[in-house]
């Protein structure tokens, strides 16, 4: 129906957003809604019933995505880590050993 295309417009806005802010580690969930001019709650409950997705996963998934490529591409664990708003290597290495199940090392060396 006509939602679609404004459920398309608002995930592609979405998706730029976070790209744009994806290397700086204060962009959280207040940030996103600033940028895309939403109330936090507002945008809460538009991406879990548009997306089936809370604004902080959608955050932490995109970031691990790209974090997952660039480490495909060769980048180092360190520059891949503050590549996507990580401030501490650890915390990212426990983040994407989570998602991915093996540590960024390890996954970068297995594919590359």
């Amino acid at each position: 129906g006509p939602s679609t295309g404004e459920s398309n417009d608002f995930e592609a806005e979405l998706h730029q957003m976070v790209v744009a802010h994806m290397s700086d580690p204060g962009f959280g969930v207040n940030e996103l809604a600033a940028s895309l001019r939403m109330e936090r709650t507002g945008l809460y409950r538009r991406m879990v019933d548009g997306l089936e997705i809370t604004p902080s996963a959608y955050l932490r998934e995109a970031r691990l995505r790209r974090a997952a490529e660039l480490l495909r591409e060769g980048n180092t664990v360190a520059e891949v880590a503050y590549a996507v708003g990580y401030e501490s290597v650890s915390s990212f290495s426990r983040g994407f050993r989570e998602r991915f199940g093996d540590p960024p090392g390890q996954y970068a060396r297995s594919r590359a």
